[in-house]
């Protein structure tokens, strides 16, 4: 990729970070020390129970990572509007993580919400194997704390 493609990508995707923000009234942190391209938060505050970390990296690979959990959405390009669409989700509590452990350890991890085609997984991973037919336990990260939206 080229340096002034990769530079309009870090931009493109820090203003839609800071427009997601702003769409919520949510303060937005760009971080300094990250050896990504980008790397924001949007801290835990009033509107929002929980940070949200948010980064652009490789020049074409969109991240949310939030207690425990870090995605890759590429290539930026192809995935920025579905990205931008699940990142609202998350903040407005209409998508939210399902944490499946066993033994009190991760195991599983899945985004799930409604982008348009009903409620459905938008992005899961496998942390360890799950052992077949022994117990494990499901817990749910949802932001509940926001209230309307204004965009």
């Amino acid at each position: 990729m080229s340096e002034s493609a990769d530079k309009y990508d870090s931009q493109s995707a820090e203003a839609m970070f800071r427009a997601v923000a702003d769409d919520f009234g949510l303060r937005i942190n760009k971080r300094h020390d990250s050896p990504i391209e980008v790397m924001m938060d949007i801290p835990k505050q009033n509107g929002l129970g929980f940070t949200i970390t948010l980064g652009l990296q490789n020049g074409d690979e969109l991240n949310i990572g939030v207690e425990g959990f870090w995605s890759y959405f590429f290539p930026y390009c192809d995935c920025r509007d579905f990205f931008h669409e699940v990142l609202q989700g998350l903040i407005r509590g209409d998508a939210y993580l399902l944490y499946s452990k066993q033994f009190g350890r991760l195991v599983k991890t899945e985004l799930i919400g409604d982008v348009g085609n009903g409620v459905e997984c938008l992005y899961s991973e496998y942390s360890r194997v799950r052992i077949p037919l022994l117990p494990y336990r499901e817990e749910v990260l949802c932001n509940r704390t926001f209230r309307g939206h204004q965009a």
